[in-house]
C-alpha cells in the first residue's frame, strides 16, 4: 500500500485546572469574581524579594478542565506540525506558548500584576541520529519511516522570585508506514508533580488523546521543587 500523506499536529500542555481539591480558591468579589486561583505559598515569603506580596496574594488558574482545544489556556505548551508526504516527514516547531500569569488579591478579586513566563529553557527539536528510545510498540511489517522528536519544557511563575519550574520532558516517536497507510505517534517521558498535563495529536484534523494526567492528591506548587519525576506515556494511531 502507499505511504500516507497529510498533516500531523502534536501539542503537549501544562495547565492549572479550575478546581484542585483542597487547594484552588474561588474568588467571590471584584473584577475576577467567579474565577479560581491558587494562593502564594508560605515558603515563598522566606525570600525577601517576595515580601511586597500581600498576605492574600494568589494567581489565577487556567479556568478549565482537560481540553483538546489547541488554543486553550496553558502555563506552558510545546507544539509541532509535521508535514507528511510520500517522500518523508518534515517537522515545523511552533514557538513555545504561555497564556501568561495574573496575580490577584484573593479577598477582593483585584488584579495586581500580569507577566509571561520566560521560555528560554524550553526545547523542541528533532532528535540526533543514532538516538535509541525505549518505545513500546514494535514496527509493523512493510516500509516504515521513523521520526523521533525531543521535547523539554521548564518555566516558572514570573511574578514570584525564585519560584520552581514546571517541568516536562520526553520523546515522541512518529511512524509513517505503508501498512494500512498508518500514522502512529507515541510519547515516553516524565512530568512534574504539579499541575495537570495533557497531550493530543491530530492527523488530517482527526484528534486523539495521548494522555491526560491530573495533579496527584494534595500536591501544590510547593511540590514543584526538583525536576520532572512522574513517568508518563501514551500513543495514538490512524489508518
Amino acid at each position: 500500500m502507499a505511504m500516507p500523506s497529510g498533516t500531523l499536529k502534536i501539542w503537549l500542555n501544562a495547565f492549572i485546572p479550575y478546581h484542585v481539591q483542597g487547594y484552588t480558591r474561588k474568588i467571590t468579589k471584584g473584577e475576577t469574581a467567579g474565577l479560581s486561583a491558587v494562593p502564594l505559598p508560605g515558603i515563598a515569603r522566606l525570600n525577601i524579594m517576595n515580601w511586597d506580596h500581600d498576605w492574600d496574594s494568589g494567581f489565577l488558574t487556567d479556568q478549565r478542565k482537560f481540553s483538546s482545544n489547541e488554543t486553550a489556556s496553558v502555563r506552558m505548551q510545546s507544539a509541532v506540525t509535521v508535514d507528511v508526504s510520500a517522500t518523508g516527514m518534515n517537522p515545523r516547531f511552533h514557538p513555545m506558548r504561555t497564556s501568561g500569569t495574573t496575580g490577584v488579591k484573593l479577598n477582593t478579586g483585584k488584579i495586581v500584576g500580569k507577566s509571561n513566563a520566560n521560555m528560554k529553557n524550553c526545547v523542541f527539536k528533532t532528535e540526533e541520529k543514532g538516538f535509541q528510545a525505549n518505545f513500546g510498540r514494535p514496527l509493523p511489517s512493510g516500509l516504515n519511516r521513523i521520526l523521533v522528536l525531543n521535547v523539554k519544557g521548564a518555566a516558572s511563575d514570573p511574578l514570584v522570585s525564585a519560584s520552581a519550574d514546571i517541568d516536562y520532558k520526553g520523546h515522541f516517536k512518529i511512524v509513517q508506514s505503508d501498512r494500512n497507510s498508518m500514522i502512529y505517534v507515541e510519547f515516553q517521558g516524565k512530568i512534574d508533580a504539579f499541575p495537570a498535563f495533557e497531550c493530543y495529536a491530530s492527523w488530517n484534523g482527526k484528534v486523539q488523546t495521548l494522555f491526560t494526567a491530573p495533579p496527584p492528591a494534595h500536591n501544590t506548587v510547593v511540590d514543584l521543587l526538583g525536576g520532572a519525576n512522574r513517568r508518563i506515556s501514551g500513543c495514538a494511531e490512524w489508518c
